[in-house]
């Protein structure tokens, strides 16, 4: 039994050899010449179409870059307007305060006018209610001395310069105060000239913002299509390279057939 599994085992190696013999020596050498430049010509072709593949790869890398670039450049200014925002709010909440001190200051200075006000509108009213007395009380004509001198100087206070000028005082100093608080308002409108300056420096950093975002978002569009283009490309040069690989194993069993072509 062994003896006959040997001899078939002998057998079919002998047909193996002699059909893989016979095999071999069915081509002609112009056919396995044939052969290896279709195959060569394979090769370059698809070498090409690895170098032009690698080649868009390279320039989705370089656009990549690019744009990642600029989404830094974008980036730090963005940051750098935030931050100039940022102290531009700041100002404006200190001159706000300084506002709002100068308004309490103008509010201060309307109450004691008002005072004053109230003061010269009741000296007048006072004094003509004594103008008036003195008048009914000292209609008549004296021809005492001491009498007469007393209606001079009474006449005097309630007519003459002392009045004019205790009322004219209280003229003067609330017109000092009305001059204060004219001044303290241009200082106001001054601030409140800032703060508008300081907003629409705020705003056009705002829309650079805005607008740097936007950019910021087209190139990451652009790079996230970059990516999608590159993954395909990857694809295709696996694809190739598997292709290439397979015809370069072609050319080296043709290559081998010459050894055995008619």
């Amino acid at each position: 039994m062994e003896a006959a599994a040997d001899n078939t085992i002998y057998l079919k190696s002998a047909v193996a050899k002699i059909i893989r013999l016979f095999g071999r020596m069915s081509y002609t050498k112009a056919q396995v010449n044939y052969n290896i430049r279709y195959n060569e010509n394979l090769v370059r072709q698809y070498q090409n179409t690895l170098n032009s593949l690698n080649s868009r790869i390279n320039q989705a890398n370089s656009r990549i870059n690019q744009s990642q670039g600029r989404i830094n450049t974008a980036n730090n200014k963005i940051n750098s307007n935030n931050s100039k925002i940022n102290h531009d709010n700041g100002k404006i909440s200190q001159i706000n305060s300084q506002a709002s001190q100068l308004e309490n200051q103008i509010n201060e200075l309307n109450r004691l006018k008002s005072k004053y006000q109230v003061l010269q509108n009741n000296f007048g009213i006072r004094q003509s209610q004594r103008q008036s007395i003195f008048s009914r009380n000292f209609s008549q004509k004296f021809n005492l001395r001491f009498i007469m001198s007393y209606i001079s100087g009474m006449g005097n206070l309630l007519y003459g310069g002392e009045y004019r000028n205790a009322y004219n005082g209280l003229t003067s100093a609330m017109s000092t105060i009305q001059s204060k608080i004219n001044a303290i308002q241009r200082e106001i409108d001054n601030l409140r000239s800032q703060i508008n300056s300081l907003r629409n420096e705020i705003n056009n950093l705002q829309n650079e913002v805005n607008g740097l975002r936007n950019e910021v978002n087209s190139n990451q569009n652009n790079i996230n299509n970059c990516r999608n283009e590159k993954s395909s490309l990857q694809w295709q040069i696996n694809d190739t390279n598997s292709k290439l690989s397979y015809r370069r194993g072609r050319i080296t069993y043709w290559q081998n057939q010459l050894r055995y072509a008619r």
